[in-house]
């Protein structure tokens, strides 16, 4: 798996309307200074092939657990 497909897997969306993929400017030093989109900021990681010392990345999934439940039956057959 590339790089770029883990992005498309764990954040496929801009966050914020002002970006995209060719304009990534909620990342690094969005205009207040911080990042302000996920998918921005993976990408600057990407493009850039560091991430600044001043940031980190605090991650975590939200479980539905209906849609979790109908997955785990699904593997199971």
């Amino acid at each position: 798996m590339k790089a770029i497909d883990l992005i498309n897997i764990i954040q496929p969306k801009h966050n914020r309307t002002s970006c995209s993929d060719d304009d990534l400017e909620n990342g690094f030093y969005s205009n207040d200074g911080y990042t302000r989109c996920l998918r921005c900021t993976l990408l600057e990681v990407l493009k850039k092939g560091f991430l600044p010392e001043s940031h980190s990345l605090c991650a975590d999934f939200t479980i539905d657990n209906k849609i979790a439940k109908e997955e785990q039956a699904e593997v199971k057959k």
